[in-house]
């Protein structure tokens, strides 16, 4: 019998489960466009997902939805959460699917659903998951990626808000959590203090480099399975179970404001996109730094009034770049938050278990798109490394130059 557990806000939830567990084959596609993940006024529904292997029999997904992102009739909404887990897109042996209704309760924060899918023993899989809205007719979609190949694989690992008691998925926190691992009895934590290195530009030739973990550490101390730790701030830690192993779960507290800008040095080290290395030491050495980021903004935006636009567009990426796209560094520092901030949301995402295809213009005239390769390791399935070219030298500096000048870049600039 399918396992699950939902609640909503207080437990008040009502729901119905439909669930059609199966073993067969099916036609898969990455074709779709996937640009409304990068694009949040797109999609009106934006769930939490995560993962953890829980054993050879069953994977766990860990879902949140914001009940305010719903419609409703009266006090419930109706919502339809689809999933089906697959071995591969090459080998699409289905392993389970099923449907979940849920009837979120107005006036309720959150829905959270916790359910079981099995994995048939395989170690890498597949999940397709589609929630729709009923009642609203809009609906959200994506596929996931799950690696268990060794024992400090991140799926192996439970993190849990110690203040929220949300289950967490992300590399980032700043508040105390709780660490639980699916057989260790002795977790191995490595502290190492995080790197701030810039992302070459597009055009770049230098080769990429993975620079995770560093080979040496601030310290290292052992805790127990299931139990807490509290982050230090700008400070990186991996966890381990077996440390004769690649891998670890990964917890960083960048900033304790982090994903949020909240300080002028949170708002500073982003403009170094949008200005030379001269420039941009100029600017840090200011004793006040909110004086810097002031000076900078009014002299590209020429008034205070074009330059707050340019700010809360700038800015809103940045912060959606650290929501998305962080690793074992923050996402603004990421290939993909640094196309991201200066090109904006692309037209069209195609998604694949090894790449990423962003699509600005299709344009025979003038075509542009990046392509971003997963690089594969034991440390984080985030971390995605774009495809280089001298080509982009020219479009990378008029995008720049659009900014400097006062007007927040596009294609159609």
């Amino acid at each position: 019998m399918r396992r699950f557990f939902i609640f909503s806000g207080t437990l008040s939830v009502v729901f119905t489960l439909l669930v059609v567990s199966c073993v067969t084959y099916t036609k898969t596609s990455s074709t779709k466009n996937f640009s409304y993940l990068y694009n949040p006024v797109l999609v009106k529904i934006h769930p939490q997902v995560n993962f953890y292997y829980k054993d050879n029999k069953f994977v766990t997904s860990y879902i949140s939805l914001n009940n305010n992102e719903f419609a409703y009739t009266g006090k419930y909404g109706r919502v339809e959460l689809y999933y089906k887990a697959f071995k591969s897109f090459n080998e699409p042996l289905v392993t389970d699917s099923g449907t979940v209704i849920i009837n979120p309760v107005l006036g309720e924060e959150n829905t959270l659903l916790s359910l079981d899918v099995k994995n048939r023993g395989f170690k890498e899989l597949v999940v397709y998951l589609k929630i729709t809205d009923v009642v609203a007719r809009s609906s959200f979609e994506n596929f996931y990626f799950i690696n268990n190949r060794n024992v400090n694989n991140p799926i192996n690992f439970l993190v849990t808000d110690s203040i929220t008691g949300k289950i967490s998925g992300v590399t980032f926190v700043s508040s105390k959590v709780k660490i639980k691992h699916n057989s260790a009895d002795t977790l191995f934590v490595f502290k190492y203090r995080y790197n701030r290195d810039f992302p070459p530009p597009p055009f770049s030739t230098k080769p990429f480099v993975f620079d995770f973990p560093p080979e040496k550490y601030d310290s290292l101390f052992l805790i127990s399975n299931n139990s807490f730790l509290q982050p230090e701030e700008h400070y990186v830690y991996l966890i381990k179970a077996d440390t004769t192993k690649p891998g670890g779960r990964i917890i960083a507290n960048f900033d304790n404001n982090f994903p949020e800008l909240k300080t002028p040095t949170d708002l500073l080290f982003p403009i170094s996109y949008l200005t030379n290395s001269r420039e941009f030491e100029n600017y840090k050495e200011y004793k006040n730094r909110k004086e810097a980021i002031d000076d900078f903004w009014l002299s590209v935006g020429s008034n205070k009034y074009r330059s707050a636009e340019l700010i809360k567009v700038y800015y809103n990426r940045v912060l959606f770049a650290n929501l998305s796209f962080s690793t074992y560094k923050p996402g603004w520092l990421t290939d993909r938050g640094m196309v991201y901030i200066i090109f904006g949301p692309p037209k069209n995402v195609y998604k694949s278990p090894t790449s990423e295809k962003w699509v600005y213009s299709s344009s025979s005239s003038a075509p542009l798109s990046f392509i971003f390769n997963k690089y594969k390791n034991d440390y984080c399935d985030n971390v995605y490394v774009l495809e280089r070219h001298l080509e982009y030298k020219p479009i990378w500096y008029q995008a720049v130059q659009t900014w400097r000048n006062g007007r927040v870049y596009s294609v159609a600039n």
